[in-house]
């Protein structure tokens, strides 16, 4: 192709396409590899000159820390509508749904546009059309039934507007909440109600049924008593709680019962969240040094330990189907931050070694803070931290389980690491000054809650590991949350490790004396057979295994394999129990 279809023109006009509009990343890395590969063609190799990546990707940074404020905006409006009881979702006045609650997304079919709820498309017309002529109506507000769609019931939706200015949305055009209205008096608020007005639980009962739009005869029917009997009733509710009529005790009752219903649903969906904290636990400590260090438990508190070495690309928790079956085998997993990740204390390094010893150091302190003499280890990309760990405190590791790679390096790897893995590898390598441009780019896009775009754009050329996301939504969750997790304090911890990662650690690996066992995913293609042969030949005890079906998430997919190998690392089980499976 002609080089001036990669001449710095075009790369600033691409780089400012992506920092706009985040969701474009998948685009600009394409130009970007290209770029990037013309120039070191051009150049026999040598790095790109860094004073053209320098000259405008500092600009694109400062661009990217200016739309932060519309980043807040739209956690503003999550919030809003995570406090309503019911079915809740903003909209703009195109019927783009910009944020929703629990409720609301499971009433779409998808969380995009109106027109992909279940509600009757002419009714969704109605709405929209409303929207668009507010402005020229004389009510602000909307009241409006509509129907559901291949279904007899109808439910009642109010339309707000929202106030700009108060929301502090700046520019951002129309937007809309859209709230239901619950017309169900719930018989759970009934004993507070009686409490209130010392109503007997006849009196309460015939209350609700009022409120619920019941005629005296039907009251009198449904309770099987005299009609007379139902107004002497009556008089005695309306004067205890000092109603003038039908319809004003209506209104209380309607009242209570709504405030009633929409205060149950924000308790318990603070249970709910207990109810998962409970399976993830948050902790941290000091080193000796003064820094702070994070560290997240999962599993049950008194089970064997398992260290597990986060990686830079996958999650860092595991999901809570997965925690659950720890907790019942019996096994409990400890994921330390290292420096620079989530919230724990930077500890700046010159080289990789660096990085990795002051790890090495941290992760021991944790387990002498945690009187643990012994451990299990986990690890996935970040395999060169746990074999140093094996190399250096031997007696502290009992077995290690590496699933996905191993800490094996070669430039030629490259050819068969994911695109936007390649990409970011390549940036470190031959143009380092455009790396926190393109990792904050892609941070700005998970923030700005489209972290799909992101997530599921790196998997995009696994098709298991997709089906897995789209099969299982904690899954995502927990892959984007390890994301923003890697990303929280910026982007040089995950630089750092960029090196770490991506470089041959065979000496080391010759020096492993502790049981190990490799989970190699049948559709997992990010290394080459030659990478796993060249670790069976430097660790001999090493015992490489396939998985079939498993993909990049498979220590969280196929969990339960993974509490098998760990059944046979702590009993030391002996090769011949249990069969090696052939490399592909």
């Amino acid at each position: 192709m002609d080089n001036s279809a990669y001449d710095e023109k075009q790369l600033i006009k691409e780089t400012y396409a992506a920092t706009l509009q985040p969701e474009r990343l998948g685009e600009f890395e394409n130009f970007w590899e290209a770029y990037i590969d013309n120039k070191i063609l051009s150049e026999n190799g040598k790095k790109v000159v860094e004073s053209v990546i320098h000259s405008h990707f500092s600009m694109a940074l400062g661009i990217v820390e200016k739309i932060r404020h519309d980043q807040n905006a739209e956690n503003y409006i999550q919030k809003l509508v995570d406090e309503h009881h019911g079915i809740g979702m903003i909209v703009d006045i195109e019927g783009q749904i910009l944020a929703s609650n629990v409720d609301a997304k499971n009433f779409t079919k998808s969380q995009i546009h109106l027109a992909e709820t279940s509600i009757e498309a002419s009714d969704i017309r109605d709405l929209q059309s409303w929207m668009r002529n507010r402005e020229t109506e004389d009510n602000p507000y909307l009241f409006k039934q509509v129907s559901i769609v291949n279904s007899e019931d109808r439910i009642c939706l109010f339309v707000t507007p929202i106030n700009h200015d108060a929301a502090d949305i700046g520019t951002t055009p129309h937007l809309y909440i859209i709230t239901t209205v619950d017309f169900d008096i719930s018989s759970e608020s009934l004993p507070s109600i009686r409490d209130m007005y010392k109503l007997s639980q006849a009196e309460g009962e015939i209350a609700m049924l009022l409120a619920n739009g019941k005629s005296v005869t039907e009251i009198s029917e449904k309770r099987q008593t005299k009609v007379y009997t139902v107004r002497t009733q009556i008089k005695r509710i309306l004067s205890k709680t000092e109603s003038r009529d039908i319809s004003d005790l209506v209104r209380k009752v309607l009242s209570l019962s709504a405030r009633f219903n929409s205060v149950l649903s924000q308790t318990r969906l603070i249970s709910q969240s207990k109810i998962e904290n409970s399976l993830t636990r948050r902790y941290s400590f000091i080193l000796p040094d003064g820094r702070f260090m994070e560290y997240v438990e999962q599993g049950h508190p008194n089970g064997y330990p398992v260290l597990q070495w986060h990686s830079v690309t996958n999650g860092v928790v595991l999901t809570d189907s997965a925690a659950q079956k720890a907790v019942l085998g019996n096994w409990r997993f400890i994921t330390p931050s290292r420096p620079g990740y989530g919230n724990s204390d930077p500890n700046p390094t010159k080289s990789p070694q660096d990085n990795i010893n002051e790890a090495v150091e941290d992760f021991e302190c944790l387990l002498r803070h945690l009187n643990i003499d012994k451990c299990l280890i986990l690890s996935g990309w970040a395999g060169c931290f746990s074999h140093h760990f094996a190399v250096r405190f031997p007696e502290r590791v009992q077995g290690i389980l590496q699933t996905g790679s191993v800490p094996i390096w070669h430039a030629e790897h490259l050819n068969y690491m994911k695109s936007r893995h390649r990409i970011i590898l390549k940036t470190s390598l031959y143009a380092p000054a455009a790396v926190p441009y393109m990792v904050r780019v892609a941070k700005a896009l998970i923030d700005s809650g489209r972290g799909h775009f992101f997530v599921e754009g790196t998997e995009s050329e696994n098709a298991v590991d997709i089906s897995a996301l789209h099969r299982d939504r904690h899954l995502f969750n927990v892959i984007t949350d390890g994301h923003k997790h890697n990303l929280q304090q910026g982007t040089q911890a995950f630089i750092a490790d960029l090196k770490t990662i991506h470089t041959d650690w065979s000496e080391v690996c010759k020096k492993i004396n502790v049981p190990v066992t490799v989970l190699r995913g049948s559709e997992n293609h990010d290394q080459p057979e030659s990478a796993f042969k060249k670790y069976q030949n430097e660790v001999q005890q090493a015992n490489i295994k396939t998985v079939e079906g498993a993909g990049v998430f498979m220590y969280l997919t196929h969990f339960n394999r993974v509490l098998e190998e760990f059944k046979l690392l702590r009993s030391g089980i002996c090769d011949q129990n249990h069969k090696v499976l052939p490399l592909i």
